[in-house]
């Protein structure tokens, strides 16, 4: 398999991801005309990956055609999205929460699943690099994705960007079945009862003091990131009177982590990559202060390209970090947990600045402050909690 084979799926099926969260908010927001039902819509398709992640991550780690089973993940998910549309403001919310749901039970397919499977198409020597460069395609997706959600909703209509969204997926279908077979057999017996499995994947996390710090603060810290999907459109409406300038706004933090993470890739064997985590966490904090006074175009635009600034190399350094650390046997297995968990954790954040939303657009800000200051008292908690522990690794 040609190495651009890779990297043209998951960048469509990550452009597709991208627009998603936009999309789906402003059509939610075109269809209900409330934030509090959008935002719980949201949260319903993102918050079914803690669930779908070890299912999808176990799978992918017993068969030798992981393209198969990632095609077919990606298939699923484009037609729950097609149905989530079809349905919203024409049936009950109740059942339309329940498809996004469905659907986002096979959403780790396009984070921690692709990303998985690197090693199939990379050489061992080229690993840090690409890695690095797989970070950067969600960065660079974040770039246009958001923007183009929230343009082609204010020039058009919120269907353009949510069908484009739809086709972009399918389009990386093909590409996911051009993975190559592995080589070696399953290294996970087909007998083992998947909670065996996931309970051996998290004591691997948990014999790794590195990785599980980094997962902890990882997970807090996306939280915000939720919150901030949210806090975009607000912030758009509130300064230019289109909540679908928003996804310029995130777009605008995606140049940072394009082009922090592109840096990164450069100059990653320079720093720890546990320190960057927790370095990035801080400025992330920083930026959120920025946006607790009276916002204002320029401030707000400030605020969101540092805040990508920092979450471009934050997200490169936990993918190395899991890459290095993450035992052969369950390399799936920890990607698609780790995905599936911040990937949730966002989805709580979003439920949760729905809810903030219904007191002021400040409040939606505090909350997201707060899930990076509680990531980084995790980190001092769990670092001097391993500086105690016999043998433990720092």
């Amino acid at each position: 398999m040609k190495i651009w084979w890779y990297w043209a799926g998951v960048s469509a099926a990550r452009l597709g991801d991208e627009m998603s969260g936009q999309a789906l908010l402003l059509l939610g927001l075109a269809s209900l005309h409330d934030t509090a039902p959008s935002a719980q819509l949201l949260a319903a398709l993102t918050g079914a990956a803690v669930v779908g992640g070890p299912w999808l991550g176990a799978a992918l780690d017993r068969t030798v055609h992981p393209g198969r089973l990632l095609g077919a993940a990606l298939g699923l998910y484009a037609a729950g999205l097609a149905l989530v549309g079809l349905l919203l403001g024409r049936g009950p919310f109740g059942v339309v929460l329940l498809v996004a749901l469905l659907a986002g039970l096979c959403l780790p397919a396009i984070s921690g699943g692709w990303s998985a499977q690197l090693p199939l198409v990379v050489p061992p020597a080229a690993q840090a690099r690409a890695s690095a460069f797989d970070a950067a395609t969600f960065n660079l997706t974040g770039l246009i994705g958001p923007a183009a959600a929230g343009l082609l909703a204010t020039l058009l209509t919120p269907w353009w960007g949510y069908g484009l969204v739809i086709g972009l997926i399918l389009l990386a279908l093909p590409c996911a079945l051009a993975l190559p077979r592995r080589n070696a057999p399953p290294t996970v017996l087909p007998a083992t009862s998947l909670w065996a499995e996931s309970v051996q994947v998290f004591r691997a996390l948990w014999h790794s003091p590195v990785l599980w710090r980094v997962t902890v603060v990882s997970v807090i810290s996306y939280i915000g990131v939720g919150i901030l999907a949210v806090l975009a459109p607000l912030l758009g409406r509130a300064l230019w009177g289109e909540a679908g300038y928003g996804g310029v706004l995130l777009s605008v933090s995606a140049v940072g982590a394009v082009c922090a993470t592109l840096l990164y890739a450069r100059w990653a064997t320079r720093w720890s990559a546990e320190a960057v985590v927790v370095g990035t966490t801080a400025i992330f904090a920083l930026a959120l202060l920025l946006l607790l006074g009276r916002p204002t175009a320029p401030l707000v635009l400030a605020a969101m390209l540092i805040i990508g600034l920092a979450d471009g190399p934050q997200l490169a350094a936990v993918l190395a970090v899991r890459h290095q650390e993450a035992p052969p046997r369950f390399r799936t297995q920890v990607f698609t947990i780790g995905a599936s968990m911040k990937i949730t954790a966002a989805a709580g954040g979003a439920a949760l600045a729905g809810w903030l939303a219904t007191f002021s657009v400040r409040q939606v800000v505090l909350g997201a402050l707060v899930s990076q200051l509680l990531a980084l008292i995790a980190f001092a908690v769990l670092w001097r909690w391993h500086r105690r522990q016999p043998g433990a690794g720092h």
